[in-house]
């Protein structure tokens, strides 16, 4: 593993607890991308909380006691109301995609711009599918694998 990361990025790595390193060597999506929303940081956090509160028990500095219980909530935990903005987008992204497929267009995504602009601003239309795919070795074949590409990360 040393080998393949940067000086900076095999020292952040060793800090991790194992729980967390097995996530980042086999959390992986099939593009070979990470995911990160696969990382379990409640567990993460709570783990570096305990290793503090242990050594500030061991000075001295802490009587009490730590014990906690965490939970993904994933994305209600980052949910609320839908808000107008919410509701106009999700609105044009429906009426757009049913207004391209009525009219025989298929194979494109909808596309909203200028959204900062009011809602009977915004400039929408059709990107074509394959103009979002890239070519990718696949790892252990010959070919190369078509996907869309995510945010990259690297350590």
């Amino acid at each position: 593993m040393k080998e393949k990361l940067s000086p900076w990025g095999f020292s952040l790595f060793v800090t991790l607890p194992d729980f967390m390193r097995l996530q980042l060597i086999s959390g992986h999506e099939l593009s070979g991308e990470v995911n990160l929303a696969s990382f379990e940081t409640e567990k993460l956090l709570a783990y570096f909380v305990q290793a503090e509160i242990a050594k500030r028990k061991a000075n001295g500095a802490f009587k009490g006691s730590f014990a906690p219980v965490t939970h993904y909530f994933g994305y209600q935990g980052r949910s609320a109301h839908p808000s107008n903005f919410d509701c106009n987008l999700g609105s044009t992204l429906g009426f757009s995609a049913a207004a391209l497929l009525d009219a025989g267009l298929t194979g494109l995504a909808v596309s909203v711009k200028e959204l900062t602009n009011p809602a009977s601003q915004w400039r929408v239309g059709g990107v074509p599918l394959l103009a979002l795919l890239r070519s990718q070795p696949k790892s252990g074949y010959s070919r190369k694998e078509l996907n869309v590409g995510s945010q990259e990360i690297q350590l």
